[in-house]
């Protein structure tokens, strides 16, 4: 998926954008809608899948209203979520989800790329981005995608918005992030098979020792399930990991779950120190991570780029130090 004019080269974008998530999509579309001249950069091909929990609560679609966004999840066919439904070995309790819904980050983020291509930004995946060095009244970008020699582009502002990863920093160590020591890492796969526990309006979370995992409905009718697992409990594969948790309470067998197209991340609680400097911000998780409960994640992405916009969008056009 490659949008927009093509990629200049050498050439000069007031903002370029690392990472195509909800953080970095929704900065893209804030800034171009202010006559900016915007890159969106990601490293994996669209449509993508992501580790999520796949949960937009009420927060998040309240932000995303009002930034102009108004009715995009029903849009896409999310799910209204009505129930979150907490399990634990012996025992459960059911809460209220008013105005949250379900929608699988792959349609999320590419209806958000979108929408930020048609406010006028480029748009280019499949490219990995490291941030370079100051260069004047800009920073260098350097790009690589497949096939081709490495490129060179400009920013006046570079927003560094590549989640836990954060590999477009690793030229720069003292940016590096501090990852908890006993932090989990995340999981998650999408099954085509709905155990009769977790009914289709529910967010269902399940605890027990080696971490925990949430299932839910997403628009097509599949499960997404999305675990959060101790390092020193995957024995077997996160499959086996989340087949255990469920075991021990009491839920049904989910076949084909051990063997199910898993994705990981890196450890997933992290901090990090300095989340701006010369002509760069960090926003989204790749500013640090604490684990969210239910739909946290996706609104605090997104409340954080309409909160740092009026900061990123003055800087790329006049930078004070």
């Amino acid at each position: 998926m490659e949008t927009g004019l093509g990629l200049r080269v050498n050439g000069h974008y007031d903002i370029a954008v690392v990472g195509a998530g909800p953080a970095g999509s929704v900065a893209a579309y804030l800034a171009a809608k202010r006559g900016l001249d915007v890159l969106l950069l990601e490293r994996a091909s669209f449509p993508r899948f992501k580790v999520c929990g796949c949960c937009l609560n009420a927060r998040a679609l309240r932000i995303l209203d009002n930034l102009g966004m108004a009715g995009l999840p029903q849009e896409l066919g999310a799910l209204p979520l009505r129930s979150l439904d907490v399990r634990a070995p012996g025992r459960r309790a059911s809460l209220g989800l008013s105005g949250s819904v379900s929608v699988s980050r792959s349609r999320l983020d590419t209806a958000l790329v979108r929408r930020a291509t048609l406010a006028g930004a480029r748009f280019l995946d499949a490219t990995a981005a490291t941030m370079g060095a100051v260069e004047g009244s800009s920073r260098r970008l350097h790009l690589r995608r497949s096939g081709r020699a490495e490129e060179t582009v400009r920013a006046g502002v570079v927003l560094v918005t590549d989640g836990l990863s954060g590999t477009s920093l690793r030229h720069h160590p003292r940016l590096a992030g501090r990852v908890a020591s006993r932090s989990r890492v995340g999981a998650a796969a999408i099954l085509d098979v709905r155990p009769p526990e977790c009914p289709p309006d529910a967010v269902t979370l399940v605890c027990a020792r080696g971490g925990y995992a949430g299932l839910v409905a997403i628009e097509d009718g599949r499960l997404n399930v999305a675990a959060a697992l101790d390092r020193d409990a995957m024995l077997g594969g996160p499959g086996e990991s989340v087949a255990r948790i469920l075991e021990q309470n009491g839920m049904s067998e989910i076949h084909g779950l051990a063997d199910a197209d898993w994705r990981g991340t890196p450890a997933l609680t992290r901090t990090r120190r300095v989340v701006a400097g010369e002509r760069f911000f960090v926003l989204g998780d790749a500013a640090g991570y604490v684990e969210p409960f239910t739909g946290e994640g996706i609104a605090w992405a997104v409340e954080a780029a309409a909160m740092a916009s009026d900061l990123f969008c003055g800087a790329a056009r006049d930078w004070n130090p």
